[in-house]
Parts: structure tokens; C-alpha cells; sequence
């Protein structure tokens, strides 16, 4: 179902989609003009924690040297894909996307 990228790139989200979390949510962040707000558009809190697993893994750490050159760029998609999924104000559709997509038991 997923190729080893893909993989790779759910697992690193699932580390880092909190990285560096205030311990506040988005919505707190926007009204008190916390200076995350200003850095970032929104959803705050997703953006952040994507910059900051963005700049580990592209200059911080030696995580990516195992990874065809090829394959970066799309291995960075997914777990920015997989970080901004996160984001509980998108929840609903993505569920609702599932939802569309998925093949009625009585079907299968």
C-alpha cells in the first residue's frame, strides 16, 4: 500500500508533528498575537512544528544522507503532508474524504 518512502516519511511526522509544541493550540496563538502567529500563516502550530522538523532534517542531522537524492524531495511532501494533516481544524473533510473513498463493507 505504501512504498518505503512513504513509510519513512509517516513515521518521521509521527515523531516530529508535535516538535517544539507552546503547550497552547491555534486559536489561543492567533488571538493572544503569540510571536508564532506572526511568523507563521496558519494552522500556527503545523507550520511551526513542519520548519522545525523541516530544518533538522535538512540541517541538523544526517537522517536523510541514507536517502536516494531522488527521493528527498518526495520523502519532505509526505511528512510535510503527514504534519499538516495534523491540524484538527482540517479533521472533518479528511475524515469526510475517507469516508467518500472507502468501499462499503458489503462490497468487498
Amino acid at each position: 500500500l505504501l512504498s518505503d518512502i512513504e513509510v519513512l516519511g509517516v513515521v518521521l511526522a509521527a515523531l516530529c508533528h508535535d516538535l517544539d509544541h507552546p503547550g497552547v493550540n491555534n486559536d489561543f496563538l492567533a488571538k493572544t498575537n503569540h510571536p508564532l502567529a506572526g511568523l507563521y500563516d496558519k494552522p500556527i502550530l503545523e507550520n511551526h512544528h513542519w520548519a522545525m522538523t523541516r530544518k533538522i532534517l535538512t540541517e541538523s542531522t544526517d537522517v536523510l544522507d541514507a536517502v536516494p537524492k531522488a527521493e528527498c524531495a518526495e520523502l519532505l511532501d509526505v511528512v510535510h503532508m503527514a504534519i499538516m494533516a495534523t491540524d484538527m481544524g482540517c479533521h472533518k473533510a479528511l475524515c469526510e474524504n475517507i469516508a467518500a473513498k472507502a468501499v462499503p463493507a458489503e462490497e468487498r
